[in-house]
């Protein structure tokens, strides 16, 4: 009888614990969630772009790719710090940042900037799953480059940047810069 009743107890404790834990845990949502890397059709290889939601955390990411003066390969990558709008539903996903975006360089391989924010710069992103297309679009300008790159490093960019879907300038003083780049294409899980 001894053994019943703490059998019972055991039984119940543990239906009410499996009952309670969905309750605790919250409701699985059918909210699209995951990391979409998408490829640039225009630009294979040299133009990533993504966008990721995991519960209430948001990113739309660009990583342009190139090779520099001396044929090292050069990338750059600007994401959103904290988006300012974002929807998604079972199907789609956008993330778009107005203002303020981390800037990150790499010359041949190694960091040289690592997660600046530049405050002229948004970044904005969508992304449907049922048919797999996705586009990050990045606009950027900032004063005085050279704060953050040697002369030879901006040359290198420079070089680096001059792709199809991809604008870079910098005035002769390497004080004001721009960058613009476009990247729509389809996702690679």
């Amino acid at each position: 009888m001894h053994f019943t009743r703490i059998a019972a107890a055991v039984s119940l404790g543990l239906g009410a614990a499996l009952l309670a834990a969905p309750a605790l845990a919250g409701p699985v949502s059918p909210l699209i969630e995951g990391n979409f890397i998408i490829e640039s059709s225009d630009d294979i290889g040299h133009n990533l772009c993504s966008l990721t939601v995991y519960g209430s955390a948001f990113n739309a990411h660009g990583d342009i790719q190139g090779e520099g003066t001396g044929g090292e390969p050069v990338a750059v990558v600007l994401n959103t710090m904290q988006p300012t709008s974002v929807t998604r539903s079972t199907d789609k996903l956008s993330v778009k940042q107005s203002q303020f975006a981390a800037l990150s360089a790499d010359f041949n391989g190694a960091i040289v900037v690592s997660n600046v924010p530049i405050e002229k710069c948004s970044v904005s992103g969508s992304f449907t799953k049922h048919n797999g297309h996705g586009a990050v679009s990045v606009r950027c300008k900032g004063d005085d480059l050279s704060a953050l790159l040697s002369a030879d490093q901006i040359t290198s960019l420079r070089t680096a940047m001059q792709r199809k879907h991809v604008k870079f300038t910098v005035d002769q003083a390497n004080a004001k810069w721009s960058l613009s780049t476009d990247c729509k294409g389809t996702w690679f899980p």
